[in-house]
This record gives C-alpha cells, sequence and structure tokens, in this order.
C-alpha cells in the first residue's frame, strides 16, 4: 500500500514507516510504503498527484523486494493525501499524473486494485468556495489557501467524473 500524509503536516511527520498505523497495518502482513509529496511552494498541482502516481509505479516495480506483488498495491491517505489517493486512483493514465519517468519499466502504470481514503478533501473547488465564505463571515480559523478556478475543478475527482459541479 502506497501511504501519503495529509497535507498541512509537515513532511516526514506523518510519514515516518514506525508511525503506529504503519505498524499495526505491517503486523498484519500488509507492506506500507508510506511517501511525501511535493506541495507548494515548491511545487502546485499537479506535482503531489504525480509524485504519488510514481510512487505506485515504483514499488509495483519493486513487489518481490517487499515480498509483495504488484496487483496487490493499493493507495491509502488521509486529509488532502486521501485526494491524492483517490486521483491516482481514478487516472492512473493520466498524463499529467504520469509525467514523472521511470527507466526501470517505462510501460508500467499506477493502477490500484484499491484506495483508502479516511477524510479526504474530495472537491477542492468546494473547500476554496467553503473557505472564502467562512473567511466572509469573519473565522480566522478558515485555510486561506487552495485553488481556484480550473485548477480547482481539474483536480476534483467529481469533475472527473463529469458530474455537476454542485453534487
Amino acid at each position: 500500500m502506497v501511504r501519503v500524509r495529509p497535507g498541512r503536516l509537515p513532511a516526514k511527520s506523518a510519514v515516518a514507516p514506525n508511525s503506529p498505523s504503519a505498524r499495526a497495518r505491517a503486523r498484519g502482513g500488509v507492506v506500507v510504503f508510506a511517501i511525501d509529496f511535493r506541495n507548494p511552494p515548491e511545487a502546485t498541482y499537479p506535482a503531489s498527484v504525480a509524485d504519488m502516481n510514481f510512487a505506485v509505479r515504483w514499488l509495483k516495480a519493486n513487489a518481490t523486494r517487499f515480498n509483495t506483488r504488484p496487483n496487490w498495491i493499493g493507495t491509502m491517505g488521509t486529509s488532502s493525501g486521501g485526494h491524492l489517493a483517490v486521483l491516482v486512483a481514478m487516472k492512473p493514465h493520466d498524463a499529467r499524473y504520469a509525467s514523472i519517468p521511470f527507466a526501470a519499466a517505462p510501460k508500467l502504470d499506477a493502477s490500484v486494485p484499491f484506495v483508502v481514503s479516511m477524510w479526504p478533501v474530495i472537491c477542492p473547488a468546494t473547500r476554496v468556495q467553503e473557505n472564502k465564505d467562512r473567511q466572509a463571515r469573519g473565522d480566522r480559523e478558515a485555510d486561506a489557501e487552495g485553488h481556484e478556478g480550473e485548477v480547482a475543478h481539474s483536480g476534483s475527482p467529481s469533475a472527473s467524473l463529469h458530474l455537476p459541479r454542485n453534487r
């Protein structure tokens, strides 16, 4: 399983291979490949999804090293990490997401048989609007960051399915 941290937590804090959730899964026989990903200001969408797509391909190519099978590899994430896990699973062949070359296995894709998405930020466009509304009401805890317009809709799984935006 490729596991990705929530976006708001500092790099390495939530992906430690000895975290309680990783240890519990490992005790149950699950290989947990905890990754970090690029996010602003280092890089913007779709870099974070490309990082996770690459991680899935890398783990598939190296599955035997970890005593697992490529077709058993799935994605898992919490909060914005859950969003990434869903996008990678929904669009494993999207050129934007598969943009990091993998010379060792160029034909390998990031398709996965399962996703574990916990408390995902599943619709970035809705989150941006909700935070704007909260800020307008004076809520100082509202997240001031987020992508707007086409970027928010492009990274939205519901938009990827061509569902109405207000669903």
